[in-house]
Parts: C-alpha cells; sequence; structure tokens
C-alpha cells in the first residue's frame, strides 16, 4: 500500500506531499495501522455470511510490498488496499477525489489484483476484485473504473451486493491456497491442484481458521 507523493516505503495512508520527519513518519505508521485495523473488523463481521479474510500478503513479485487484505466469500476474490485519510474524499467521474485531486490509489489497486491472479488458477481471474477501502467520515460507496471504492464503515455492505460467483468448497480452497502461498515469512507455491490437494487444503484451512478464533 503506499501514500500519494511519499517514498514508497513511507506511503500508506494521508495522501499529502510534505517531507515527513521522523515525527510525521510515526504519525503516519499509526495511521496507516489503525486504518488497516478497521478494515479488518470490517470484514470480520462476515465470516457468518462465508467469507474468509487475509491480511498482510506477500506481493508476489515485490521484495518488500504487502497488500493490506483479500477477502474471499461467495462475492469472489477482493484484493483490498487500506488507506486513512484526512479531509474530504469522493468518486467524480469515475474516479476517487481526495481533497479535491484525483488519487492515484486506485490504479495500485488493480495492480494489487493483478498480482492475486498470477498465482491463481485461471478460472478465477475473473473473479478477483481490486477494491479500496477508505477510513474517513464521508460516505463512499461506488466504483472507479475497476475498483470497487468504499468507506470501512460500509465495506460489509458493498461485499455482501457482490454477485455470487464462488461456492463454500472454492472459498475455503482459495484462501487456503493464497495462505500457502503468500503468508509472510513462510509458504511454498501449493503446486497443481489436483482434487486430493484440494480436498486436503480445504481441511487445512479450516482447522487454521477455527484455531484462529
Amino acid at each position: 500500500m503506499q501514500i500519494e507523493g511519499q517514498p514508497e516505503m513511507l506511503r500508506h495512508s494521508r495522501g499529502e506531499r510534505t517531507a515527513p520527519g521522523l515525527a510525521n513518519v510515526a504519525e503516519q505508521l499509526e495511521r496507516t495501522a489503525h486504518g488497516q485495523a478497521v478494515t479488518s473488523r470490517a470484514l470480520a463481521q462476515l465470516q457468518e455470511q462465508g467469507w474468509l479474510h487475509l491480511d498482510d500478503l506477500h506481493w508476489p513479485g515485490r521484495a518488500r510490498a504487502v497488500i493490506d487484505h483479500v477477502a474471499v466469500g461467495p462475492g469472489g476474490i477482493i484484493v483490498l488496499l487500506t488507506v486513512n485519510w484526512i479531509g474530504n474524499v469522493e468518486i467524480r467521474a469515475g474516479r476517487v477525489h481526495h481533497n479535491g485531486r484525483p488519487s492515484a490509489t486506485p490504479a495500485t489497486c488493480e495492480r494489487a489484483a493483478q498480482a492475486i491472479r498470477g498465482v491463481l488458477p485461471a478460472e478465477l481471474h475473473n473473479h478477483v476484485v481490486p477494491a479500496l477501502s477508505v477510513v474517513t467520515e464521508h460516505l463512499l460507496d461506488g466504483r472507479a473504473g475497476n475498483v470497487l471504492a468504499t468507506s470501512a464503515t460500509n465495506l460489509a455492505a458493498a461485499l455482501i451486493r457482490q454477485p455470487t460467483v464462488l461456492d463454500e468448497h472454492q472459498v475455503a480452497r482459495t484462501a487456503a491456497v493464497l495462505w500457502a502461498t503468500l503468508s509472510v515469512g513462510g509458504g511454498q507455491h501449493p503446486g497443481p491442484m489436483t482434487r486430493r490437494r484440494s480436498n486436503w487444503l480445504v481441511g487445512w484451512w479450516r482447522t487454521l481458521w477455527e484455531r484462529r478464533g
């Protein structure tokens, strides 16, 4: 994830063009962590509706980057980046604007979604949806091109509205594959997906999820 107009390793939340000192960096990191926690809590509300979510996944092909969240459920594979913005946020003319300026963040969301497609079977590619969760006092609910753009408070409702494209088995298997492949600090590519391997991954994921709860 990134903050517009700042060095990439410091980009994450506010979108203001400043040369941050250490205090400013610490504030931005704190806002980033808060924003990601808000989004994660919103995604956790969807468990009863058959959704699973993963936080802080390795961004394929980028050594030091992470994807904030991936939610897998009946409505597809939602690849989410979170921003925690101060000021006005709106969707206008098919673009997200922050304090009157078009944001480049939705394009980053699309790149993240494309990276996730690269580790999934081809039959799932059309079910991967790039999304932006904005922690803001403003209601955001719409699309910026192909990107689902929503305020964090409206995120659960936005995902529930997605048309059903995955069954329970596909949800568990896909979440398991993503966890095994992209969890930060471990995991190998799961390799060809045979039925036996698929069933094993589903059982493994469900056990992991129950322990996590």
